[in-house]
C-alpha cells in the first residue's frame, strides 16, 4: 500500500559525473552533477543557475560529461562542495581539449556536449545539447569493438531533502529481453 511521502525534493538514482566547461578565469572549470538524462544524440543537464559552472557554459556554449567510478568519491565531493578557484588543478585531474572541449582525462566515459538550448526555470538550468562524442577508456572496449558494459561502475546519487546518499553498481548484468517470456507466462497461469 502506498503512503504519501512529503518532502521537498527526492532523487530516485542518478548518475554522479564531472561536468568540464571553459573557464574564462582558469582555463577549465569542473563542478560535480547528478541531474542528467540522454535520448539518442541529445543531453540534458540540469544545473544550480546562480553557480559558475551555468555562467560558464552559458557563456561557452559547451561541456563535456564525465562519469567515473567509486575512485573518484572525493573527487566528486570536491568538486562538489568547494566553490571558486583552480579545482582541476588543485585536485591533479588530467584534462585535454576535444574539439574545444575540455575532457577528463581518467573518466570512465565522457559525453562531448554542445549547448543546443539554455532554458532558465526559477533557480535552475536546463541545458539541452547536443553528443557531438563518446569517449570511452579503452578497458570498456573488447576485442571486437563492443563495450563491456559489465565493465561500467558508475555510482548514483539518491535522497531526498533529509539525506541523500551514494549507491554503487552490482556486478549483476543481464541483457535487454531475459526477463519477458517468463513473465507473460506468469501472466498465463
Amino acid at each position: 500500500m502506498h503512503v504519501p511521502y512529503d518532502t521537498e525534493k527526492f532523487y530516485y538514482g542518478f548518475p554522479v559525473y564531472i561536468l568540464a566547461y571553459p573557464d574564462e578565469e582558469v582555463g577549465v572549470g569542473i563542478t560535480t552533477g547528478s541531474s542528467s538524462y540522454s535520448l539518442g544524440q541529445m543531453v540534458m543537464i540540469g544545473c544550480d543557475s546562480t553557480t559558475h559552472a551555468a555562467r560558464s557554459i552559458k557563456r561557452s556554449d559547451v561541456c563535456s560529461l564525465n562519469l567515473f567510478g567509486a575512485e573518484a568519491m572525493g573527487l566528486f565531493e570536491y568538486a562538489g562542495t568547494i566553490s571558486g578557484g583552480d579545482k582541476l588543478s588543485d585536485t591533479h585531474v588530467a584534462s585535454s581539449n576535444y574539439d574545444g572541449i575540455p575532457v577528463l582525462d581518467d573518466s570512465q566515459m565522457s559525453l562531448v556536449c554542445r549547448v543546443l538550448e539554455a532554458t532558465d526555470d526559477g533557480t535552475y538550468t536546463h541545458f539541452r545539447c547536443e553528443v557531438t562524442a563518446r569517449l570511452v577508456d579503452s578497458d570498456l572496449i573488447d576485442e571486437r569493438g563492443r563495450f563491456r558494459y559489465e565493465e561500467l561502475r558508475t555510482v548514483e546519487y539518491v535522497g531526498d531533502a533529509r539525506r541523500r546518499i551514494y549507491r554503487y553498481f552490482s556486478e549483476q548484468v543481464e541483457r535487454f529481453g531475459t526477463f519477458v517470456r517468463a513473465f507473460k507466462e506468469s501472466l498465463q497461469s
